[in-house]
């Protein structure tokens, strides 16, 4: 990851001498930095996953809580047609957080494989929530108003909370997403043991880290009520 993303010159140079099987990233809202690749960087990916033809999942289950409207884009995959791409989305991210229904678009092909490989697994998801996803599904242009609306508000709330209470840390305001990534400048993992003790359970970069980095960022979610982000940040200072 880079400022803006998944570093695509890296990748790049990885592919000369290595053929991975599969390449999975966040292009929109990524969690849990909040940055959205550029398009420039996305037509660079697009190439490279063409050329290489790289297995790849898109993961846009945060596409829908981006925080300017204006950078909404149609899913990378879209890029490709017809390419070695899965992209999967889920309606929990914008309707509701306990509707675990989501979706994989792809190949005909490749979706009937997935098909066929999840009925050793489940068979099927629930019925009655994937009629309530349906309903609600035809208003997705009303609840994404409505979620952009809550997120901006609750984003500026927080924001001023946080530079009140914490001074010291930094961060980028989000292109999306529901949490900020805050530098604490300090052992983040420490940190967060000790908001454990104090009630106060925030999550420490290298949680989201395959090789332990990050050590001094929190994930801190804003959309709680700005009184409870108040609290919880003081418990942990």
């Amino acid at each position: 990851m880079g400022a803006t993303g998944l570093d695509v010159a890296h990748l790049a140079r990885l592919l000369e001498s290595r053929r991975p099987r599969l390449l999975y990233f966040q292009p929109t809202a990524h969690n849990p930095t909040g940055v959205s690749l550029p398009h420039a960087d996305r037509l660079r990916l697009a190439d490279l996953v063409g050329r290489h033809e790289i297995l790849t999942v898109e993961d846009a289950c945060t596409a829908d809580v981006v925080l300017d409207l204006r950078t909404r884009r149609p899913p990378w995959g879209s890029l490709l047609h017809d390419g070695p791409v899965l992209t999967v989305g889920t309606a929990s991210k914008l309707l509701w957080g306990g509707l675990r229904v989501g979706w994989i678009r792809g190949s005909h092909s490749a979706i009937a494989r997935l098909t066929e490989a999840r009925k050793a697994v489940d068979i099927g998801g629930p019925v009655l929530n994937q009629l309530v996803t349906a309903r609600l599904l035809a208003r997705a242009d009303e609840a994404l108003e409505l979620r952009h609306a809550q997120l901006t508000a609750a984003l500026e709330q927080a924001s001023q909370v946080l530079a009140e209470v914490h001074p010291q840390w930094t961060w980028t305001p989000p292109s999306g997403g529901t949490g900020l990534w805050v530098d604490t400048g300090t052992d983040a993992v420490a940190l967060a043991e000790r908001g454990r003790r104090h009630g106060v359970r925030v999550v420490p970069g290298p949680t989201s880290s395959v090789f332990g980095g990050f050590g001094t960022h929190l994930r801190l979610p804003y959309w709680h009520p700005a009184d409870q982000f108040r609290e919880g940040l003081l418990r942990l200072r």
